[in-house]
Order: structure tokens, then C-alpha cells, then sequence
């Protein structure tokens, strides 16, 4: 039963960007100091773990060994990230030793360097 004009889904929504609104300023921060945790000042505090920006040569050398799928589902996110169709969810399911934890790095440096060239 639905009592107010939202949904629940309306209302998880706008949470998700209320919070990444708190962070968008501290990541910024992040990506200019050596920062490995960061903390949000709410009532049920959310600690996260900040990943720090690897070299340019091991950036590329991970984008190098990834597949044309990889690089397309890659250059999917970055494109959201840009256009700014947030937020995103996105399973990634496949067998042992494919590259999964490859992409998923490759994701996280590909953002970081985004989030940092934009500020």
C-alpha cells in the first residue's frame, strides 16, 4: 500500500543521491591526498575504503590485456559516468579466471581518473 506520492524505489533513489552528493566533494578531496579510508558524518556513520590511483603504466597495462567486451562494458561506464545516468547497477557474472576482478579494476581506475580530471 502506498501512502505518500513516492515509491519505495523514488525514495531509495533519491537517498543513494543524497549520498553520493556527501561524497562527490570528499572523493574529490581524495584524489589529491593519500587518503585510504573515508568516513561520512551520519547518524549510522558508512565507512569506505577510497582506491588509490595506480601508475599510469599499470593502468595501461591492465587496459592492454582486457577483451573487446570488457573494453565495450568499460566504455558503457564511463559514458554514464560522463553523461552523468547515475546511479548504475551492474552484475558481473562468469567463470573462475576470465576477468572479472580484471574489469572491476579496470573500472575503478578508469572512474578515479575521471572523478579527478573533472575537478
Amino acid at each position: 500500500m502506498q501512502i505518500s506520492g513516492t515509491t519505495d524505489d523514488e525514495n531509495q533513489t533519491a537517498e543513494n543521491l543524497r549520498v553520493f552528493s556527501a561524497l562527490d566533494s570528499q572523493i574529490a578531496a581524495a584524489c589529491d591526498k593519500d587518503i585510504a579510508i573515508l568516513v561520512l558524518n551520519r547518524p549510522d556513520d558508512i565507512v569506505l575504503p577510497i582506491p588509490r590511483m595506480i601508475s599510469n603504466d599499470e593502468y595501461s597495462a591492465i587496459i592492454s590485456t582486457m577483451n573487446l567486451k570488457q573494453r565495450e562494458f568499460l566504455l558503457h561506464v564511463l559514458h554514464c559516468f560522463k553523461e552523468e545516468k547515475l546511479p548504475l547497477y551492474y552484475c558481473v557474472l562468469s567463470g573462475a579466471g576470465v576477468g572479472k576482478s580484471r574489469l572491476i579494476n579496470a573500472l575503478t581506475q578508469t572512474i578515479l581518473r575521471h572523478l579527478c580530471s573533472s575537478t
